[in-house]
C-alpha cells in the first residue's frame, strides 16, 4: 500500500493454500478462488470491476489530467492537512461532475458531501475542505457527455481564486 500497488491472489485447484494467499493479497476482497483454469474467464469482470474502482493517491498541489467516457468514473483520495485543501475542477471538452466525501469512498450522485460541475461553458469549480473533522477526502469524477477531458488540482489551502 505504501508504493501504492494492489496484490491479487488467485488460487486454482484444490491443494490452495489459503491463508498464505490471504496474507499476499491486499484486500481480503481481492483473494479469488477457482476450481479450475477453465473458469477464469468467468472471474475476469470481478477482477476488472475491482481493478476500475480503486481510488489513485492525490498529492497536494497534484494536477491529473484524463480523458473519460460518457458514464465513466475515476476515483481519487487525498489527504487534508490542518490548513485544508482548495479541490478544483475543470473540463476542456466534455463535461465532468466531481463527488466528493470524507466518509465514503467512492462518493455518488445519492452518496456525497460536496459536488462539482465543470464544462467549456462553466469553466473551472472549486471549493475549500478543511480537515476539522477529517484528514482524507475521496473522490469521484464522472462523464456526462460522450467523450471528457478533466484536470483535477489539489492546492494547500483556501485559494479563493483558483488559476485558470
Amino acid at each position: 500500500e505504501e508504493t501504492n500497488i494492489l496484490l491479487f491472489a488467485i488460487g486454482v485447484g484444490t491443494g490452495v493454500n489459503v491463508l498464505e494467499l490471504f496474507r499476499m493479497s491486499s484486500k481480503p476482497e481481492f483473494l479469488l478462488l477457482l476450481s479450475g483454469f477453465d473458469v477464469i474467464m468467468n472471474f475476469l469482470s470481478v477482477l476488472a470491476t475491482a481493478t476500475c474502482e480503486v481510488s489513485s493517491q492525490l498529492k497536494e498541489n497534484d494536477t491529473i489530467v484524463s480523458v473519460i467516457d460518457k458514464g465513466q468514473k475515476s476515483f481519487f483520495e487525498t489527504a487534508v492537512p490542518s490548513e485544508g485543501i482548495t479541490v478544483i475542477l475543470e473540463a476542456p471538452d466534455g463535461m465532468c461532475i466531481l463527488y466528493g466525501s470524507d466518509v465514503v469512498e467512492n462518493p455518488d450522485e445519492s452518496d456525497h458531501k460536496f459536488k462539482l460541475e465543470a464544462s467549456p461553458t462553466t469553466g473551472p469549480a472549486s471549493t475549500f475542505q478543511n480537515n476539522s473533522k477529517t484528514s482524507v477526502i475521496f473522490i469521484t469524477i464522472e462523464g456526462v457527455e460522450e467523450l471528457n477531458a478533466f484536470a483535477i488540482n489539489i492546492i494547500d489551502g483556501d485559494e479563493p481564486n483558483p488559476p485558470d
